[in-house]
């Protein structure tokens, strides 16, 4: 009879070992519940609530000048940061 699953492929998250030893996911830090209430959108929802190319939300996502989530290789974009950062943009211009 052969293992469902091969012990390699399980993460370590034994916690009863010193934090160097544990994999990299132990260390993430949740999010407060009160930020899953904004919700996600994609670069392009971004593009069609700004009219512009979505070309141009990866860009200022790269350069980080938009407040990102990075989701792996994916960008994501918080309502409520993004709502905040068009409030700071505003009042920067002349």
């Amino acid at each position: 009879m052969t293992p469902l699953h091969d012990a390699r492929d399980v993460p370590d998250t034994d916690l009863t070992k010193p934090p160097s030893y544990r994999s990299k996911q132990s260390f993430v830090k949740p999010a407060s519940p009160a930020s899953f209430a904004s919700p996600l959108l994609t670069a392009q929802d971004l593009a069609d609530r700004w009219r512009v190319p979505k070309s141009h939300v990866y860009r200022m996502s790269r350069e980080r000048d938009l407040p990102t989530v990075k989701i792996g290789r994916y960008f994501r974009y918080r309502l409520s940061a993004v709502e905040a950062w068009e409030c700071e943009q505003e009042a920067r211009e002349p």
